[in-house]
């Protein structure tokens, strides 16, 4: 009896844990075929020339179990600060993203589980990507849409023992060029951890509030954006800590909220050093 019901406990937690995946890494579970995730994510990030503040609202949904889909419309609000005039602000749609996630390895036993998975997609050039300003167009790295189709996707892996969790991903971006303009590729590496403070041990999922951390790292290279073949030497390195808190008043909803820090760049934007960061995540599950 109690072999069966901690079995069922970590069924429902892994189906949660699918769900919540970590703060920006991505979790290698899929979401279950029962419970479609609706998730809106709120982040505001600030430069030492510029504000950017995005609204994106993601629909997750599994056909059948270990394969899940995700569309995702961001909406983004865009400051930049001049010493000469009127600061700048723009907005509107960004690029929408779809994505598909399968899991080629599982394996599952009492409150564990390792998953290895692959995740694909494409981000579709809908937002604007031809913004003026006082008649001089935007640069197009500030743009609020690239005006290009990107390709993404890599390995996922992520192991749950219990109270502890561990994550990592490889994802890789290229773009198609549009106006001789074409955005740099990207290869981000990122590792998470994520413990659950309480309750201790999960007798039956939804009735007790789960209060969880997350400590995240990310590692992204940039190579440089090119204009008429030319390379415009605006590549480089990011790396940024991310700190996080999981609060699952129910197994239905899901709240999340974290800091994002950057611990080191070399990439060069108009708008400066990037400062910290902030990000808040309600996800429910239908």
């Amino acid at each position: 009896m109690l072999l069966r019901g901690l079995l069922a406990a970590l069924a429902i937690a892994a189906s949660a844990s699918a769900a919540s995946a970590q703060i920006v890494v991505e979790n290698a579970g899929t979401v279950s075929p029962e419970t479609p995730i609706l998730r809106s994510r709120f982040e505001t990030a600030r430069w030492d020339d510029g504000t950017d503040v995005r609204l994106t609202e993601s629909y997750f949904w599994a056909p059948r179990p270990r394969l899940d889909f995700g569309l995702s419309v961001p909406l983004l609000r865009r400051e930049l600060d001049s010493p000469l005039g009127p600061d700048a602000e723009y907005g509107g749609i960004g690029d929408v993203s779809f994505r598909a996630k399968h899991v080629f390895h599982q394996t599952d036993g009492v409150m564990r589980s390792t998953r290895f998975s692959a995740l694909a997609g494409v981000e579709l050039p809908t937002g604007s990507w031809h913004e003026e300003e006082g008649g001089v167009d935007v640069p197009r790295d500030l743009q609020v849409g690239t005006g290009t189709f990107g390709f993404y996707g890599g390995p996922l892996f992520t192991h749950i023992a219990d109270r502890h969790r561990f994550a990592g991903e490889v994802i890789g971006q290229i773009h198609t060029e549009r106006d001789d303009f074409q955005p740099g590729a990207s290869l981000r590496l990122g590792g998470s951890y994520w413990y659950r403070f309480s309750p201790a041990i999960v007798e039956v999922a939804g009735e007790q509030t789960e209060f969880r951390g997350v400590v995240e790292l990310t590692h992204v290279y940039f190579a440089d954006g090119r204009v008429n073949g030319d390379r415009v030497g605006d590549g480089g390195t990011e790396t940024t800590l991310s700190l996080g808190v999981q609060v699952y008043p129910t197994t239905t909803v899901l709240l999340e909220a974290a800091v994002q820090i950057p611990l080191h760049e070399t990439t060069r934007d108009l708008r400066g050093d990037r400062g910290v960061g902030g990000l808040l995540t309600l996800k429910i599950l239908f």
